[in-house]
């Protein structure tokens, strides 16, 4: 697997830099395409984004060097210090879904107007036994995306010196306040730093997602077994 460096955002849509980094956050587009989270961020002066997006085929895209930094956490109190100092990945997923009362699953773009609508495939739907931030269809995670996550983990360690985290290893995904307050290096999403009610839900606990970054983290952590020279 390699970085796919093609599709670069304009310089004025982050910050260039070279910040030392500490930890890394996964995110959903909210989007159907890689080419529409990216183009949208080309079109906005708010310099939103982040570094990398994993596309439903699996592709790593690079859009900027990921020295620099773009917004992409919304953390309030925090004077700015995770966004520069912290990774960004987003997985190409439409986020939270509606089942419609004909039993078919739409994603709203601009919800709660239900004016536009896009039908999602039932088998790209994932139903949670038990509702994630009062949701429970979402965009299903690609295989591919799921394999890529398990590539793009150890990169990011190697090249970044981004540590494994000393705690929360099994529960990465849910919101630890002393995450935040404290600073705690290691791999997180965006739901680990934004408590519920705040309208953010990313990633969402689909099984094979979150089991393959744990065991991309618990590798890394006792003595990794991959080989260093394949991810630099």
């Amino acid at each position: 697997m390699e970085i796919n460096r093609t599709k670069r955002l304009d310089n004025a849509q982050f910050y260039s830099g070279n910040y030392p980094k500490f930890a890394a956050f996964f995110h959903d587009t909210r989007s159907s395409t890689f080419s529409s989270a990216f183009n949208w961020w080309n079109t906005t002066p708010a310099r939103v984004g982040t570094a990398y997006i994993v596309d439903r085929d699996g592709t790593i895209y690079e859009v900027f060097d990921p020295r620099g930094w773009s917004w992409h956490l919304g953390i309030k109190g925090d004077d700015n210090f995770f966004e520069k100092h912290a990774i960004g990945v987003e997985f190409v997923s439409r986020g939270f879904l509606h089942r419609r009362r004909d039993n078919s699953f739409v994603w709203y773009p601009l919800y709660p107007n239900k004016q536009q609508f896009t039908t999602i495939p039932e088998n790209e739907v994932y139903t949670l036994t038990k509702p994630w931030r009062g949701y429970s269809f979402y965009h299903k995670y690609t295989n591919k995306q799921v394999e890529a996550v398990k590539w793009l983990i150890p990169y990011l360690y190697y090249n970044f010196k981004i540590p494994v985290q000393t705690k929360y290893l099994q529960t990465f995904y849910k919101y630890h306040a002393d995450v935040v307050s404290n600073h705690l290096p290691g791999f997180w999403t965006h739901s680990t730093v934004r408590p519920e009610g705040e309208d953010k839900y990313d990633l969402f606990p689909q099984p094979n997602m979150i089991k393959a970054i744990q065991d991309s983290l618990k590798i890394l952590k006792i003595a990794s077994k991959k080989k260093k020279e394949d991810y630099i």
